[in-house]
């Protein structure tokens, strides 16, 4: 039911951000990918960009991101997925139409770092492991669609956050789920004549129930909730 609730505001032209909070083996960065492609095929959109945060596995080891130096390394594993699906399963194949759309810019990785002060026109804009972003990093992403543009932010802020109590995608999920925000929000951009829908950000939750992956995933995450419901660690 929520996969089914996500794949409603992905297609909605209204809903100009999406954050997706949720377990591993969701989904969240498969039905994202999935979804920009058809809106891409369909000329619903005219470039595809991703973005993959650059914190590594492991807690504050190297980071080039912060440094300056090639990123190219941590979008491979999302270029990956976006291959597999334009090969419909087949990586090889899906490589060589992933390379001809990207020599056309209709995929673009976004690099972050380099794109100050840009906005995001007739395109969809995907930020994978938004949970390693920080509160500055996140607020430039999901303040930067414009017209039927599109940013979705999906992450784990709780069981594979790096940053910590420093994750902007934390922040920006509690501020934006938070209704009575979104109504006094809601209430001064009226004063000012502003007219506007708060549906126009979605923010969604995937739990252990929503894994797809496999029935080994859900019984791991599973295991682990147990752990610290017992043991409180």
């Amino acid at each position: 039911a929520n996969q089914l609730k996500y794949i409603e505001a992905l297609r909605n032209q209204d809903v100009k951000s999406i954050l997706l909070h949720g377990e591993t083996g969701t989904g969240k960065t498969f039905w994202a990918t999935r979804v920009a492609l058809e809106m891409l095929e369909h000329g619903a959109i005219k470039t595809f960009f991703y973005e993959r945060a650059t914190a590594t596995v492991g807690k504050r080891q190297f980071n080039p991101y912060r440094k300056g130096g090639d990123t190219s390394i941590y979008s491979a594993v999302l270029e990956d997925g976006i291959a597999t699906h334009l090969g419909c399963g087949d990586i090889d194949a899906g490589r060589d139409v992933f390379n001809s759309l990207s020599r056309m810019k209709m995929i673009k990785r976004y690099d972050q770092m380099y794109r100050r002060g840009d906005n995001l026109d007739n395109a969809f804009l995907l930020l994978d492991e938004a949970q390693d972003k920080d509160e500055e990093e996140v607020f430039h992403i999901i303040t930067r669609p414009k017209g039927n543009s599109k940013a979705v932010l999906v992450g784990d802020y709780k069981r594979q956050n790096d940053l910590g109590e420093m994750s902007g995608f934390a922040r920006e999920f509690k501020i934006l789920s938070d209704p009575e925000i979104m109504q006094e929000t809601i209430r001064r951009l009226k004063m000012m004549g502003r007219d506007i829908d708060s549906n126009c950000v979605k923010t969604l939750s995937f739990g252990v129930e929503d894994i797809s992956r496999s029935d080994y995933t859900a019984f791991i995450v599973m295991a682990h909730d147990v752990y610290d419901e017992m043991w409180g660690d």
